[in-house]
């Protein structure tokens, strides 16, 4: 098991586990598999109604309704360059206090998803070496020097059922410019503000 999160009731629990999610309620005699695919759903994160399941999955952005199991994307354009609902490891690392790395949030009648999109073609990738496995293996990561330009963010806000309804806000990279820390903004979660880029 990968992680567990309860909704916003307390009456049921998503898990992640076997590179899937699971939907289960407390004296169930089982949990009830919402996806069932090789690709591994990361981030995800209930609705505030409890009746829909978001997620990210090669970088697209999906949901997933808990009653039907039917799963909608969200996003068509994700790639290992183009992150949509996710951060970057700067966002992640430097912006976000090291967070799970998710960048979208919920309406708070569940109708719609805002979410951040990163554009990381123009950050330089760095070579990290994975000294775990028995033979190494380097790892390229998007890892921006002084300089070196960061991530181009645009928010945008998804339909709980359609694609993007448009771009809210979106500000160009430079290496000395500004970004956007979380985009969260439900009670006890910090709003966006500007923030120095590194330079």
């Amino acid at each position: 098991m990968d992680g567990a999160t309860w909704n916003e009731a307390g009456t049921a629990l998503l898990v992640a586990a076997e590179k899937d999610l699971w939907h289960y309620e407390p004296g169930a005699k089982a949990a009830k598999r919402l996806t069932n695919d090789e690709a591994e759903e990361e981030l995800p994160g209930f609705s505030p109604d409890g009746a829909k399941v978001a997620f990210v999955k090669g970088n697209d952005l999906w949901f997933v309704e808990v009653a039907t199991g039917k799963a909608t994307r969200l996003t068509a354009d994700g790639s290992p360059t183009l992150l949509n609902g996710r951060l970057d490891w700067v966002y992640e690392e430097e912006l976000a206090g090291r967070g799970d790395g998710r960048a979208y949030e919920w309406a708070p009648d569940s109708s719609a998803i805002a979410f951040l999109r990163l554009d990381v073609s123009k950050v330089p990738e760095y070579p990290l070496v994975d000294f775990l496995p028995t033979n190494g293996k380097v790892l390229p990561q998007r890892y921006p020097k002084p300089g070196d330009p960061n991530a181009s963010p645009s928010v945008k806000v998804a339909s709980a059922g359609g694609a993007p309804t448009g771009r809210r806000r979106r500000r160009p990279s430079t290496s000395r410019g500004t970004t956007s820390s979380s985009a969260r903004t439900s009670p006890g979660r910090p709003t966006p503000r500007p923030w120095p880029s590194r330079r």
